[in-house]
């Protein structure tokens, strides 16, 4: 243990103490990784994280709380790991050899040792899983099993011969992640991914450029690509894996429409291997199972009948606030919980839209909390999304806001808070926002901030242990009454914030003109009143979409300017 901890500290900078090394040889004998070692103690910020990890005789606390982590969708708590091995699995030298030296695992968790076995046996499943249990390998490894042998009969050369359907961006980009390490010793093999935000004509140069043995790939995209990519249709002919990774999101989404015309256009489910992995299972996600996977395909759980949706280590609250109130309500929560912890505090509010969350940004970027604002949405490039995840992953302060992007699936190591401005749209997607925090086996506090008109929603969390809670300070923030730079977001945010609760009509208990009156109190709060005191405009069209054509209290013109 000497030979090898005490030079891998040294080397790494970290405190040379006795109680350190003690720590670390706890570490090592409960099977974790040096490099991860390294990482967990040059991690620790915060005094708590401090005080606990150079207590020896806190190390029988401590050693369950160590986080075996990949570079993938979420980190696998030791909670969540079993006592199958890896090495154990009849799988290829070169999976096990990415595995250990690609991933570092030797143990399996118990999402993986559920499913990977009965995949590896060629059945289709359904199978219930949360977010950060290791879901992504254990669907991963039996793929690359199947794949890896000759070319089925028939199929061209650049055939894709496993394709993955994920909810978002980012989600896609974590799996190919880990898809790309898996295969990383199989030759012949290579993963691809393609997500909107990026030209057509880029992605299908890279699918060009090597193999794309597997393809990560979302709804909407994907679509295009059958559509307007010459020969793409064909490289999908023979494909002997289909998995749909984060089902219920992807229908929360909307998607539905698409995932049935791309299943359509798929080799039939008797034909090849279905998978579908989803976190809950509303009735919607059997409907599509339905479709996607073979008669009699295998349904696992692996989510403990006993364990709670949220983890109860995470103190949940919520507060309510008018139309006019809510920007003081939002300023002074946030203030609120970075003052607890000043010296680490690492927030993400989440909003209802992307036009909400750019507006918000942007005003929080103007006041003295501007340079901790980092902001992730779909109305920004990939590129730009991609870069100011990692800022945020790596940074030790920080507020994120983000619209659902951000719900599912990311791991942000050391988020304090969850701050939730509006309404969720629906009860599971309240839940998966929160989890973005208290990950880990660490400590993590979510809010709930609504309107008074959003009250109904409390109705669906009435089992959550929500605690109603006070601002110490709800006097009008001049701070968020200043103007942001592009005043056009102001415009932009009104017409979302009308969009977004136009579907939530019945779920309020109000109607249209209710709603555009309602809408017109929003954006004087937000200072986009006009010198006649008229909302901003709105053009024909988009009011016609949105179905209120007619309605009185709308600024409606022809186009609107830009």
């Amino acid at each position: 243990l000497q030979r090898r901890i005490v030079p891998e500290l040294c080397a790494s900078h970290v405190l040379r103490t006795r109680r350190v090394v003690i720590l670390a040889a706890a570490f090592c004998l409960a099977g974790t990784r040096l490099g991860d070692v390294r990482t967990f103690l040059l991690a620790g910020k915060s005094r708590n994280q401090c005080g606990l990890a150079l207590r020896p005789d806190a190390l029988l606390e401590v050693v369950p709380r160590v986080v075996q982590r990949g570079d993938g969708a979420g980190s696998k708590a030791i909670s969540h790991v079993s006592e199958s091995r890896f090495d154990g699995l009849p799988v290829s030298a070169e999976t096990k050899k990415a595995i250990k030296e690609g991933f570092g695992y030797e143990h399996m968790t118990e999402v993986q040792a559920q499913t990977v076995g009965p995949l590896l046996g060629g059945a289709d499943m359904l199978a219930r899983a949360k977010t950060g249990t290791g879901k992504t390998l254990g669907f991963l490894i039996p793929t690359v099993e199947r794949i890896k042998g000759p070319l089925p009969p028939g199929a061209p050369k650049d055939a894709i011969r496993a394709l993955i359907i994920s909810p978002s961006r980012e989600l896609a980009s974590q799996i190919l992640k880990e898809a790309t390490k898996l295969v990383s010793f199989h030759q012949g093999l290579g993963a691809k991914c393609v997500f909107g935000g990026v030209g057509l004509g880029k992605d299908q140069r890279d699918l060009k450029d090597g193999p794309c043995s597997i393809l990560v790939a979302t709804p909407g995209r994907l679509k295009q690509h059958m559509a307007e990519t010459p020969g793409f249709a064909n490289r999908l002919g023979h494909l002997e894996v289909v998995i749909l990774d984060e089902a219920d999101q992807l229908l929360d989404m909307g998607f539905r429409g698409e995932i049935l015309k791309i299943l359509e256009k798929l080799p039939p489910a008797s034909a090849r291997q279905g998978l579908l992995f989803s976190a809950t299972f509303p009735k919607a996600v059997s409907d599509i199972a339905g479709l996607a996977l073979k008669p009699g395909y295998q349904y696992i759980d692996t989510v403990n009948e006993n364990e709670e949706s949220t983890p109860q280590h995470i103190a949940q609250s919520y507060a309510v606030a008018s139309l006019e109130g809510m920007n003081s309500l939002i300023w002074a929560s946030v203030n609120q919980a970075k003052d607890r912890d000043p010296s680490s505090f690492k927030l993400i509010l989440f909003f209802a839209t992307a036009r909400l969350t750019q507006y918000y940004a942007d005003v929080f970027r103007q006041t003295e909390l501007g340079s901790h604002v980092f902001e992730i949405h779909s109305k920004k490039a990939q590129g730009f999304r991609s870069k100011e995840s990692e800022r945020f992953r790596k940074a030790t302060q920080g507020i994120l806001f983000s619209s659902d992007v951000s719900a599912r699936g990311l791991d942000y190591p050391g988020v304090t808070n969850v701050i939730q401005v509006g309404a969720a749209s629906s009860r599971e997607q309240y839940i998966h926002r929160l989890g973005r925090t208290g990950r880990g086996g660490n400590q993590g506090s979510g809010m709930l901030l609504l309107y008074d008109i959003e009250e109904y929603f409390l109705r669906d969390l009435s089992d959550m242990p929500l605690q109603k809670y006070s601002i110490r300070d709800l006097s009008p923030s001049r701070e968020l009454d200043r103007d942001p730079t592009d005043t056009n977001l102001k415009s932009k945010a009104y017409a979302a914030w009308l969009g977004y609760y136009k579907s939530n009509l019945k779920s309020m208990k109000i109607n249209t003109r209710e709603l555009v009156s309602l809408g017109t109190r929003f954006a004087k709060s937000i200072g986009a009143l006009d010198a006649q005191g008229l909302p901003p405009p709105l053009d024909k069209m988009l009011v016609g979409k949105m179905g209120l054509k007619g309605v009185p209290g709308l600024n409606v013109v022809a186009v609107r300017p830009k």
